[in-house]
C-alpha cells in the first residue's frame, strides 16, 4: 500500500464514530425508561446490583462468552494465523481482514429481524453447533491446498457467530429490568469482553508456544462453544418479558 495509507482506517473510524454520535442524538428512550424517570426510582450502589443481580449477570457472562472470545480470535489472530501458514502478503491480508469485518457486520440486522420471527433460542444453539461441527473442518482445511472448500468453511463459520452478536444484545435486555439494566449489562459484558475476549488471542499464543500445536485455538473455542451453548439451552422464552421494576 502507498504511504499513508494506513490513516485511512482512522478517517473511516472517525466519521463513523460521527455518525454514531448523531443516531444517539436523535434516538427517543424506550417507554419502560420514560416510565422509570417519571418514578424516580433510587439507583443502586454496584455492590447491590452484584448481591440481587448475580445470578443473571453470571448468564451474561455465559451467552456472551463464545461470541467475544471469538470476535477477537476471528478478527486479530486469525489474519495473522492465515499470514504465516498460507504465506499471505500484508496486502492480500488486509483484505481478508475487511471482509471478515463485513462478514461480521453486514447481516447483523437481518439476522436480528429473523430472530424476531423465529426462536432466538434455536438460532443461538444451531449457531453455537454449527460452530463447533465446523471447528475440525477448519483445522484441517487451512493448512491444506483446497481453498475453495476452505473459504466456503470459513465463511459459514464467520456467519455463525455473525448470528450470536445479532441476538445477545436482546439476551442482555430480558435479563435484568430496566432500573439496573444499564449497569448490569455493562458489567456482564466488559467482564467477559474486557478481560476473557482481549486476552484471548494472548492465551491462544501462550499454549501454542507451550504446547507447539496449533490446534490451542480450536481448543479454546470449544471450551467457549460448550460453555455458551449449556447456557442457551437454559434461556426460558416462556418466562421472558421486559419490565420497568
Amino acid at each position: 500500500m502507498g504511504q499513508g495509507h494506513w490513516r485511512l482506517s482512522f478517517v473511516i473510524g472517525g466519521c463513523i464514530a460521527l455518525f454514531g454520535f448523531y443516531l444517539r442524538n436523535k434516538l427517543h428512550e424506550t417507554p419502560l425508561y420514560k416510565d422509570m424517570e417519571r418514578h424516580r426510582h433510587v439507583k443502586q450502589s454496584i455492590s447491590e446490583v452484584f448481591r440481587h443481580y448475580k445470578l443473571q449477570i453470571g448468564k451474561g457472562i455465559w451467552f456472551c462468552l463464545l461470541n467475544s472470545v471469538g470476535f477477537y480470535l476471528i478478527s486479530i489472530l486469525f489474519p495473522i494465523y492465515f499470514s504465516i501458514i498460507l504465506g499471505i502478503n500484508y496486502d492480500s491480508n488486509l483484505i481478508i481482514s475487511i471482509a471478515i469485518l463485513l462478514l461480521t457486520t453486514i447481516p447483523l440486522p437481518f439476522i436480528g429481524m429473523i430472530g424476531d420471527h423465529i426462536s432466538n433460542k434455536k438460532i443461538l444453539i444451531f449457531s453455537t453447533v454449527l460452530i463447533i461441527l465446523l471447528l475440525y473442518p477448519l483445522y484441517i482445511l487451512i493448512p491444506g491446498h483446497s481453498v475453495v472448500i476452505s473459504l466456503i468453511v470459513a465463511i459459514l463459520f464467520i456467519l455463525a457467530f455473525t448470528c450470536l452478536s445479532a441476538l445477545i444484545p436482546y439476551r442482555f435486555a430480558v435479563l435484568f429490568p430496566t432500573t439496573v439494566r444499564y449497569t448490569c449489562v455493562g458489567i456482564s459484558y466488559n467482564i467477559v469482553d474486557g478481560i476473557l475476549g482481549g486476552f484471548s488471542p494472548v492465551i491462544v499464543l501462550y499454549f501454542l508456544n507451550k504446547s507447539g500445536s496449533q490446534a490451542s485455538c480450536y481448543w479454546i473455542l470449544l471450551i467457549c462453544a460448550l460453555i455458551s451453548l449449556v447456557s442457551y439451552f437454559y434461556i426460558d422464552e416462556q418466562k421472558e418479558h421486559i419490565t420497568p421494576f
